[in-house]
């Protein structure tokens, strides 16, 4: 409760997607799926595309973090909310090259764990291979945290299966998270 009272302060302030009053931590059990997968890798970078106002990055325990999200007044609402060590900025994953020049100026040269969730849906697959395909053309990333709408699910655009999620790398672990999606931890080779 205390938590969506803050987001729709926030989104008073910001105008940020409404979405993010309402899908609190709590009130979306993926999130805490998410941070434990995450947090068994013990990484020293997490990069979160889709961060919104931080749920999930703001609870990793890690080094160093970049979120990214590309709607620039979540970002600005969501610097309220983070731990120092986490850095905000605004990318459009389509734009791949934007991304890594993002990433490059935060400092970030490898990625340990690089986490999509709860948006890809809204994209084809085509895409979202070719620019995880930039990233890691540009540096290391070891592993991928990424979910999957279950078939069947209605209100989705896309369903990404298993077969398109393991085209990334080997998927180590799956979690079916919810009533609606399937989190897959996927350990990535060299590019």
């Amino acid at each position: 409760m205390a938590a969506s009272l803050r987001n729709r302060f926030l989104h008073a302030i910001y105008r940020f997607d409404p979405w993010h009053m309402t899908g609190t931590y709590y009130a979306r059990p993926y999130k805490a799926h998410a941070v434990a997968m995450i947090d068994s890798l013990k990484p020293e970078t997490v990069v979160e595309i889709g961060v919104g106002l931080g749920d999930i990055m703001g609870r990793v325990a890690c080094t160093r973090g970049v979120g990214i999200d590309l709607d620039p007044n979540v970002i600005k609402a969501a610097a309220w909310l983070m731990p120092r060590n986490i850095h905000l900025q605004s990318a459009d994953f389509a734009q791949p090259g934007d991304l890594v020049a993002v990433l490059s100026a935060e400092g970030i040269n490898d990625i340990d764990a690089l986490v999509l969730i709860n948006w890809i849906h809204m994209i084809n697959f085509t895409q979202i291979s070719a620019s995880i395909s930039a990233i890691r053309k540009a540096m290391p990333v070891r592993h991928i945290i990424i979910d999957a709408i279950k078939p069947g699910i209605k209100g989705y655009r896309h369903h990404h299966s298993e077969a398109d999620i393991s085209t990334l790398g080997e998927i180590v672990r799956s979690v079916e998270a919810d009533e609606v999606r399937t989190l897959h931890l996927v350990r990535v080779g060299a590019a």
